[in-house]
């Protein structure tokens, strides 16, 4: 404790360690020829100091403000453009939130936060098969991406009910993406050369309608364009940014037994149609995002649980009942159809 608030500060330090191979042949069989997929030999540090102070002007009244310094550094092997090559980034970037508590259980907060996110080893020195056809090259002259964010939301709390509503703004700047080397659109190269903004909302609650039985649900839903040339050198088009999150929702009907052992939950789990995706990107990747856009889907799931001691608990799903066919916007790969789930957790 220092002054009237709180003090929390700390550090953390990862350190990795790459060593990469791959080859490509072609269909008839011809001879393999290496083609690295990240930099053999690689290291990847990453260190930062962050420290927070809590204040409580007045009773209801929370004031939040932090700090954090971060320094990447990047040690590049051998790759497709060159060997023993180093970078480093760092920066500063700070956060200001509060939280005022109102009468019968609400509460309003807000923040504004900045955040950055230095160069992968993939944006680096990548050079991968990427949105179907296309080959993705990585750049050892890339700078770190910066965010701003701000964020409103309210909450409600009482003992039978839960009510969380936010919505928020992010500014992107230097945002590292793929553009394309010439109007084949056969390769890319990543670069900085995206600016643009994210925005969206997330709707979240719960009721205890009665002593066993508690209905729960979340919506939540993404706006996004980024400003980008699709081709080095050409003209910089509006975007929708890529994978952005069609309106999408859960409820969950959950039942409780008075003892506490049991438990019982089904979950419906939707999304609706996401076709918006640049005219380049649909082109090139009809495969990760279906010709018109990922369809929308509607999933089914039934839980259970059983908590056999005080430090054993066992629990079972059957996930997607219908055996729906469907996946989520931007990951490439269906969802698996009807599946069951066993879980074991033990505490002590």
């Amino acid at each position: 404790k220092i002054g009237p608030g709180t003090l929390v500060y700390g550090f953390d330090f990862y350190h990795d360690e790459v060593d990469s191979s791959g080859y490509k042949s072609d269909a008839l069989g011809g001879p393999r020829v290496e083609n690295l997929p990240v930099a053999d030999d690689s290291q990847y540090d990453l260190f930062g100091a962050y420290t927070q102070y809590l204040w409580k002007p007045i009773e209801r009244l929370e004031i939040i403000g932090g700090a954090r310094y971060t320094y990447a550094k990047a040690s590049l092997g051998r790759f497709a453009g060159g060997e023993n090559q180093s970078q480093n980034w760092d920066d500063i970037v700070g956060s200001l939130r509060s939280i005022y508590s109102m009468d019968q259980g609400w509460s309003i907060y807000g923040g504004i936060s900045q955040a950055f996110r230095a160069p992968n080893l993939n944006d680096l020195s990548g050079n991968l098969t990427t949105k179907s056809t296309s080959t993705a090259l990585g750049s050892v002259n890339l700078d770190s991406e910066k965010f701003l964010t701000y964020e409103l939301g309210t909450k409600h709390q009482t003992d039978t009910t839960s009510l969380g509503f936010s919505a928020y703004y992010t500014q992107v700047n230097d945002v590292i993406s793929n553009v394309f080397t010439d109007s084949t659109l056969a390769t890319s190269i990543a670069t900085n050369a995206g600016d643009g903004y994210i925005y969206g909302f997330e709707l979240e609650g719960a009721w205890r309608f009665s002593p066993q039985w508690t209905l729960s649900g979340f919506a939540a839903w993404q706006e996004g364009k980024t400003e980008s040339p699709t081709i080095i050198g050409g003209s910089v088009e509006k975007k929708p940014t890529p994978r952005t999150l069609p309106l999408s929702g859960s409820v969950a009907l959950r039942w409780d037994d008075d003892s506490g052992k049991y438990w019982i939950e089904g979950r419906v789990l939707a999304a609706t149609h996401e076709d918006r995706i640049s005219d380049a990107d649909q082109l090139v990747d009809n495969q990760r995002t279906p010709t018109n856009g990922t369809p929308g889907y509607f999933v089914t799931s039934l839980r259970a649980g059983w908590r056999a001691t005080e430090n054993l608990d066992l629990t079972c799903g059957i996930e997607n009942l219908t055996d729906e066919d469907y996946r989520n916007h931007g990951s490439g790969q269906n969802e698996p159809g009807i599946n069951g789930i066993f879980g074991v957790k033990v505490k002590w």
